[in-house]
């Protein structure tokens, strides 16, 4: 049977051209609020030719993913591994997901994080080396700082030996009369 979407079509006509029953058809026109016309529900071709492109939409999908979960179990019957498939299948309900590599990208890949641990482990050397070195750093500003002090009180001192020599020699000097003194004048 040929549908034209101008046309209107009795339920019993698109039972048969959809292949389904004449009772869900009635309860669709139910939902859908439709009126009855001569006491019965009509559809137009251009329905009729939306709900068969609907259902064949939906059987294609059907049979793709029956296709799909047979090409699925498939697979998994030709792994001999059960532990493995247990083990990925729970870690995409973990929501992990999987990579692919070649060998020699794997290889690269573990070279590379070999190297980065190594990496790491130096950085976490160097940093200690660094903590040392500013250890030191401060410790000899220290010494500087002491040693800098030191010199400042060894100058004090030694100025106050100068004065107290000159002083000295002033006394001697006045004494021997070799030098008048000034409040003689």
């Amino acid at each position: 049977m040929k549908i034209k979407p101008q046309y209107l079509y009795p339920i019993k006509q698109v039972a048969e051209y959809l292949n389904v029953t004449e009772r869900n058809l009635q309860i669709l026109a139910k939902k859908q609020g439709r009126k009855k016309v001569d006491n019965r529900y009509l559809f137009s071709g251009h329905e009729v030719l939306e709900m068969a492109s609907v259902r064949n939409e939906k059987r294609t999908e059907a049979k793709a993913k029956k296709n799909i979960d047979k090409r699925i179990l498939r697979l998994i019957n030709s792994i001999n591994d059960d532990e493995a498939i247990v083990q990925v299948l729970t870690s995409f309900d973990n929501g992990n997901h999987l990579e692919e590599f070649s060998q020699e990208e794997y290889q690269n890949f573990i070279d590379r994080l070999k190297e980065a641990n190594y990496l790491e482990q130096r950085i976490a050397e160097y940093k200690e080396e660094i903590e040392r070195m500013q250890e030191y750093v401060l410790d000899y500003r220290n010494n500087i700082e002491y040693l800098k002090k030191s010199l400042d009180k060894q100058n004090e001192q030694m100025d106050l030996v100068l004065n107290t020599i000159r002083d000295r020699s002033i006394i001697e000097a006045t004494e021997k009369k070799i030098i008048k003194r000034e409040f003689d004048i």
